[in-house]
């Protein structure tokens, strides 16, 4: 199987621990390609996600590439501590019966984000869930699900 790992340098929507989740993704045995979809072709990047059975990356405008992902594959969706704990791409990955995860990281002291407490775009999803919890939440329609 193919892990597509969205890279970007260094800053809020980077993969701090990125070196270890790529290995981690090499031990269980996925082939990984490290990806920045800014310096590809559009061609070149539906080439790639042709083969992909994983896309894991941050939140944010290059995870919507998902979209163009086979069906019933698979979306890792990580989302920085102060931003909201719930992903806005879910409805693309259900529409497509992709498999979409979400993790928010709870920890304040392991994040380069500043804001306190964080905000939320689903209220009813509660604004800081405990950090034992994954989150997996979403918004159907007008509905949210969390």
């Amino acid at each position: 199987p193919v892990a597509t790992v969205i890279h970007r340098p260094a800053g809020r929507r980077s993969i701090v621990n990125e070196g270890s989740v790529v290995q981690e993704l090499k031990d269980s045995g996925f082939r990984t390609q490290l990806v920045m979809w800014g310096k590809m072709s559009l061609v070149k990047q539906l080439t790639l996600l042709e083969d992909a059975q994983l896309l894991l990356g941050v939140q944010g405008a290059d995870l919507f590439n998902m979209v163009f992902m086979r069906k019933r594959t698979c979306v890792i969706d990580l989302i920085p501590y102060c931003w909201a704990n719930a992903s806005d791409f879910w409805q693309s990955s259900v529409t497509n019966l992709q498999r979409h995860y979400v993790w928010r990281n709870p920890d304040p002291k392991r994040s380069r984000c500043s804001r306190e407490p964080p905000d939320c775009i689903i209220p009813s999803c509660g604004l800081n869930p405990p950090d034992d919890k994954l989150i997996l939440c979403g918004t159907f329609g007008s509905t949210d699900v969390c």
